[in-house]
């Protein structure tokens, strides 16, 4: 296991494509590459906005750019000389949290209206296609987003829909509500596998956390406790395993087929979990903390 100091808290932590850098971004906005081998570390930038972003959209793009989504957009930093690039998601609505940034550098958002959905390829600029979501009322707008990594489905929640239902993105650029019904009812968070088969439920208010079998459209089992808070998650690539907050300041590595809890660890990174990632060989886990440090540890379960 590697334990580290960093200064301050973390707040994103991601791997490199080829696992062999770790990228850190902490409180002050400085963003270091660290060898995985030497433990080496390499300041590429201070001063980046780290407050308002958001954790689970801090990875390396395929054009090699490290993407950091934050509340004025989507900057991609050059690893090599650290300078940005921003990335206007054009129409994104204001405040929305719920972004979808696909691991090929498609950007899905809420727009502004409440009643569409958004589409930019990251690495291009290309704004594609709205999809409007058919059953939006009036004032009862779109409230979260989840695409599947394929691009062919969307998991969408509003009032007037109740809850989130399943819909088809097809080719020609629409929303169609996929049957028999696939609507999860109880207020969520929800987040796509990468395999796009299965999706995790979160629920904020009873913190019940639910494997959710898209294909057959029932859970694969019982509910399960979790912190709840902040929505901190990462997906195994390989292994069917995820990990998320277990309290505020521990870590459960959980099974993809039925949310049981498979390892606890507490690494004492201080109040708060903030973010976590896997390896791409899915053998090793970093997860960042508010008191200054990230631990890496091996996948062993």
């Amino acid at each position: 296991m590697w334990v580290q100091q960093v200064g301050c808290g973390v707040q994103a932590i991601t791997f490199a494509r080829d696992g062999r850098t770790l990228y850190t971004l902490d409180a002050k906005g400085r963003l270091i590459a660290w060898d995985t081998s030497t433990r080496a570390k390499r300041e590429i930038a201070v001063g980046l906005e780290s407050h308002s972003l958001n954790p689970e959209h801090f990875f390396e793009l395929p054009n090699g750019r490290l993407l950091l989504d934050t509340s004025s957009g989507c900057e991609l930093a050059d690893l090599a000389t650290g300078t940005l690039k921003l990335v206007l998601l054009k129409g994104r609505r204001w405040g929305a949290c719920d972004v979808t940034v696909l691991p090929d550098g498609h950007a899905f958002f809420i727009h502004v209206t409440g009643r569409a959905i958004g589409r930019t390829n990251l690495l291009t600029g290309e704004e594609l296609p709205l999809l409007e979501v058919p059953g939006v009322e009036l004032n009862r707008r779109v409230t979260s987003i989840a695409v599947a990594p394929d691009r062919l489905s969307a998991f969408v929640n509003a009032p007037s829909l109740g809850g989130h239902i399943l819909f088809d993105i097809t080719p020609d650029h629409r929303l169609v509500r996929r049957e028999p019904d696939a609507g999860v009812s109880t207020p969520q968070m929800l987040r796509f596998a990468p395999d796009g088969r299965t999706a995790v439920l979160l629920g904020i208010y009873d913190r019940q956390l639910t494997v959710w079998d898209v294909e057959r459209r029932e859970a694969r089992g019982k509910p399960v406790w979790w912190a709840g808070g902040e929505v901190r998650i990462a997906f195994n690539p390989v292994l069917p395993l995820f990990a998320v907050p277990h309290t505020q300041n521990t870590v459960a590595v959980r099974s993809l087929e039925t949310g049981e809890l498979v390892r606890e660890l507490d690494f004492a990174l201080g109040k708060q979990i903030t973010a976590l990632a896997f390896a791409p060989d899915g053998l090793t886990c970093a997860v960042g903390g508010t008191n200054k440090r990230f631990a890496v540890f091996d996948v062993d379960v």
